[in-house]
C-alpha cells in the first residue's frame, strides 16, 4: 500500500472484506496509519496492489510485527498515479482496531509536513540496465522504483536509501524477488 501524498509504502495483511455498498475499498489499522505518517480518523488516498512477500515479511505480517522498510514511491510515480486516478482515488479511512506497534523505521512526515521532492540518502539500489524504456518502466512499477535513464539505458532503481544497510535490505529483497543482480551502488 502506498499513500499518494507522502509516498510511503508499506507491507499490509488484508484479513477480512469490506460490506457491500461500502465507499472505500480498505479500513487500515492504526498501526499501518502510523507507518503511513497518518492518525486515526483519517481518510487517505492510497493505491493497492498485491505483492507476494518473503516468507520473512509474511511471518512478521502473521505476528503483528513491522516488516522491512519498503521503498517509497518516487515524485514522478505519485504523479502518474494521482492522474490515472482523478476524483476517483481510493481513500481508505483509519481505525482504530488494532493498537499501534512501534516501528523501528524513522519517523514518518505527517500530511501537514510534505516529504520534499527530492528525496535525500547517499545509496540508491540498482536492479537492472535494460535497453527498452518500456520494460523498464514495467519493471520499475513491479518493484516499487524508478528509472534513470543515461546512456542509452534505463536503469531500474530503488531508494535512495539513507544507510547502506537500508540499501542492502532492498538489494536482498529485490534479490529473493528474482533480480539476483541488484547491487548497491552509491547516489550521485
Amino acid at each position: 500500500m502506498t499513500s499518494l501524498d507522502t509516498g510511503r509504502t508499506i507491507l499490509v495483511l488484508v484479513t477480512g472484506q469490506m460490506p457491500a455498498g461500502a465507499n472505500h475499498p480498505i479500513d487500515l489499522s492504526a498501526g499501518a496509519a502510523t507507518q503511513l505518517g497518518y492518525a486515526e480518523g483519517q481518510r487517505i488516498p492510497v493505491r493497492l496492489r498485491t505483492v507476494t512477500p518473503s516468507a520473512a515479511d509474511m511471518a512478521a505480517l502473521r505476528t503483528g510485527s513491522a516488516t522491512g522498510a519498503r521503498a517509497d514511491a518516487p515524485p514522478v510515480l505519485l504523479n502518474a498515479l494521482r492522474k490515472r486516478l482523478p476524483g476517483a482515488v481510493a481513500a481508505a479511512p483509519i481505525r482504530g482496531v488494532v493498537p499501534a506497534r512501534p516501528s523501528p523505521a524513522a519517523p514518518r512526515p505527517t500530511p501537514a509536513t510534505p516529504r520534499p521532492l527530492a528525496a535525500k540518502g547517499r545509496y540508491l539500489v540498482q536492479v537492472a540496465a535494460l535497453s527498452s524504456a518500456g520494460n523498464a518502466q514495467a519493471l520499475a512499477r513491479s518493484v516499487g522504483g524508478f528509472v534513470k535513464q543515461g546512456g542509452g539505458l534505463h536503469r531500474v532503481q530503488l531508494g535512495p536509501f539513507a544507510t547502506q544497510a537500508q540499501a542492502e535490505a532492498a538489494r536482498g529483497r529485490a534479490a529473493r524477488a528474482g533480480h539476483k543482480d541488484a547491487r548497491v551502488i552509491a547516489a550521485n
